[in-house]
């Protein structure tokens, strides 16, 4: 699945922590410096957790390694260090240095012992600020942290426990995985070097905000926060504080109102004026749906990629996009027999870019935005809806682009909660979580996107027709479920 050019290659991953799936995760090391932070797999060896030595160095600097006279030696930047196959002695810039358990060779790899690394990184590297969380394989090389605090902040003005937010201050810009479960909302952090705070379990005297948790398990820091309302996040501070405070309720059912003067779209500055195809508008103009008399209510639905866009290469003969159509033809006919029309935005093998999507599904004014994707990663399906940057104020006729969901993002978490839960009771996991996607930021109705993953072991399943069926049926009651909500929104 690829959203952007920057993708999210990290929330499949983060996503595993969330879910809890039944299935044992893949253990992994994480590894962050001031050049960059990646993640690398562990291997059992007889019991015990190993790593290849030179994936850890590769990163950090200039690294090479070759087999001579029997030992296995390794060379960075200018230090050198031997080891020999099945010994626990090793040599390190002419010094013995002992390991916890005996060096390994795979075929000319050599894997070190996982709790090793505290102690033979600095060796090698020459870096003194080396700290190793053993128990969660985190690994910092050098002055990379990032702490943060946690303060309780309640409205200036009623002091009501119910509208209290817990605001995190971060020292540098942290970009999580949020999602959001009953209860809790929890955030996981796969990329940035989230060092512990003081007290990592922290009981608040509120009855809407009532505990944190921080936690760090397989490479990732998580920090859950519990609440006895639902909560929403919020970033501000270039990205350096996140506010989690209680989701707005739901809009009522407001009667239906007078019709009123049809808006004219405008294109912003620095934008192209060339004509668009019928049913399209430019890029960056975003109209707010016209407050008119009553609509019909209809859905569109996304099937991503298509054309020359393949998406995520499922298998070797399944590729995302024609998995995306499939579903969208089903979910549009469960739709549909539910009572509710649905328009699939691409229902051929055609080619459409993000900004193409976001215009033509804003000029049709749907009551719900629903965008598909597939991934080879995970069990079940991830239910997201849109995670802004702060904004003081997104209300009127046109929206900045990058924030147009701003003023149905309260509808959509609703929508993307009620889809979750219809998908589990078809038997399908899933989840919410929150993330910056596009085309979701710059859709002005209520926009969610469902990423499905297999239901087990087996890629192919993912075009199983009673999988398909099942994950079709789940989303089509989760939108009925809340489609007075939804019409409200208009």
């Amino acid at each position: 699945m690829r959203w952007t050019k920057t993708a999210l290659t990290a929330f499949a991953f983060a996503f595993a922590a969330f879910a809890q799936a039944a299935q044992a995760e893949e253990k992994r090391i994480a590894v962050f410096s001031p050049q960059t932070s990646f993640t690398l797999p562990v291997i059992a060896r007889e019991g015990r957790d190993y790593v290849g030595l030179v994936e850890v160095l590769e990163p950090l600097g200039d690294v090479s390694a070759k087999m001579e006279g029997g030992k296995w030696k390794l060379r960075f930047v200018q230090r050198d260090a031997e080891f020999t196959n099945g010994q626990t002695r090793a040599n390190i810039k002419g010094k013995d240095f002992d390991l916890p358990a005996p060096f390994r060779l795979d075929g000319s790899r050599g894997l070190v012992p996982v709790s090793s690394l505290g102690a033979l990184i600095p060796q090698i590297t020459g870096t003194r600020e080396v700290v190793f969380h053993g128990d969660s394989r985190r690994l910092f090389v050098g002055k990379v942290a990032v702490r943060f605090t946690a303060e309780l902040q309640k409205s200036d003005s009623a002091q009501k426990e119910d509208a209290s937010r817990l605001v995190l201050n971060f020292t540098s810009p942290v970009n999580p995985t949020i999602a959001s479960e009953l209860g809790k909302i929890r955030l996981t952090f796969a990329r940035e070097p989230i060092m512990p705070p003081v007290v990592q379990s922290y009981t608040y005297d509120n009855s809407a905000i009532t505990r944190s948790q921080y936690e760090e398990a397989n490479g990732l820091a998580l920090l859950t926060v519990y609440s006895s309302t639902p909560l929403l996040a919020s970033f501000s501070n270039e990205g350096r504080t996140i506010s989690l405070g209680p989701a707005p309720k739901a809009p009522p059912v407001q009667p239906p109102q007078p019709a009123s003067t049809a808006i004219t779209p405008q294109t912003p500055p620095g934008t192209s004026a060339t004509p668009l195809p019928p049913g399209t508008l430019a890029a960056g103009t975003v109209v707010a749906p016209p407050q008119s008399g009553p609509h019909h209510f209809f859905a569109i639905i996304d099937a991503s990629h298509g054309g020359s866009e393949r998406g995520a290469g499922l298998s070797d003969t399944l590729a995302e996009k024609d998995v995306c159509l499939e579903l969208a033809r089903r979910l549009q006919k469960e739709l549909q027999n539910l009572g509710m029309s649905a328009l699939i935005l691409r229902d051929s093998d055609s080619t459409l870019s993000l900004d193409q999507r976001a215009a033509m599904a804003n000029s049709a004014h749907p009551a719900i935005y629903i965008a598909l994707h597939a991934a080879s990663q995970g069990r079940g399906a991830r239910v997201y809806a849109s995670l802004l940057p702060f904004s003081g104020n997104a209300r009127g006729q046109f929206q900045p682009w990058e924030s147009a969901q701003a003023p149905s993002l309260r509808t959509a978490v609703a929508a993307a909660a009620s889809i979750a839960t219809e998908l589990r009771k078809h038997d399908v996991p899933a989840g919410v979580l929150y993330a910056p996607l596009r085309p979701l930021n710059n859709i002005v109705a209520p926009a969610v996107a469902v990423e499905v993953a297999p239901p087990g072991d087996e890629v192919a399943d993912l075009a199983d027709q009673n999988y398909q069926q099942s994950i079709a049926v789940g989303i089509a009651a989760g939108v009925a479920a809340v489609k007075a909500q939804l019409e409200a929104a208009r």
